[in-house]
């Protein structure tokens, strides 16, 4: 059981809630997502802190430590100080960035740690603080739609073929109701639609994904084939290396690349 957003501390009472009964139920946690700002005081941090903790969650605080979310640094290791301070660990924060580490390194400074080997984030004990082991990881973000103005994805090596067995294995259920196969970036597409809660069972929703040959072809064959395909019915254009398999499937679609299928 994990919790992503949006930004999850906005409704702590959920985050309670759902906590408590994944304990009854035997769940294990992974962790919540949070941009690590959300608290308005040191006593409303705490306060809500002590109410997840209390109803059972024992996962990771994953923190995003990047430009999307314009919260400074010292809040962001007020943050990480007061989970570990309250927890007792010092391995259950971790950091994520998009794209560019130099807020990470800035955190890392004012917390007088250091990166170790671009993975982690050390701190050593001192008197007040018993220290901080927080693992790192980078999120590669292409251009797609509002991300336009980011670097271009297509890069020097074609990323290692996954057929979406990591992120893709999930039913994602938007605000509208419209139930998406994965959550990467591709997902906004309409087409990458396998029905709505408002208006399918899940049974109809699950066959509709497998019926889909675009979907079926990602899981069975890998997307690398859709690349294939592609350039098999456009051989005017080759397809350039890109390490993101997202943008790739994003490209491929919006290039026509179901009318292939």
């Amino acid at each position: 059981m994990g919790f992503t957003g949006g930004e999850p501390f906005l409704y702590p009472e959920f985050l309670s809630a759902v906590s408590k009964e994944a304990v009854e139920l035997g769940y294990r946690f992974d962790r919540i997502m949070t941009n690590g700002g959300w608290f308005k005081s040191q006593k409303d941090l705490e306060q809500t802190l002590l109410r997840v903790l209390s109803a059972g969650f024992n996962g990771m605080f994953c923190v995003s430590a990047d430009d999307f979310h314009k919260v400074p640094v010292a809040k962001l290791a007020r943050f990480i100080i007061t989970i570990v301070q309250m927890t007792g660990r010092v391995d259950r924060v971790s950091l994520v960035y998009v794209n560019y580490i130099y807020k990470v390194r800035k955190l890392a400074r004012f917390l007088s740690g250091r990166i170790s080997g671009m993975r982690r984030l050390v701190v050593p004990p001192r008197q007040d603080f018993p220290g901080l082991s927080a693992k790192i990881t980078k999120i590669d973000l292409c251009p797609v739609d509002r991300a336009g103005f980011l670097a271009s994805p297509w890069s020097k090596q074609w990323f290692k073929e996954d057929y979406c067995q990591g992120p893709g294995q999930v039913l994602y259920v938007c605000p509208n109701g419209e139930v998406k196969p994965c959550c990467g970036f591709a997902s906004d597409l309409p087409e990458m639609s396998i029905g709505n809660i408002y208006r399918h069972k899940a049974q109809d929703i699950i066959r509709k994904a497998q019926a889909d040959p675009f979907i079926k072809t990602i899981y069975n064959q890998g997307l690398l084939t859709l690349k294939k395909m592609y350039e098999q019915y456009h051989p005017e254009e080759k397809l350039r290396p890109t390490h993101n398999h997202c943008f790739l499937c994003w490209y491929l679609q919006k290039k026509g690349v179901r009318k292939c299928l």
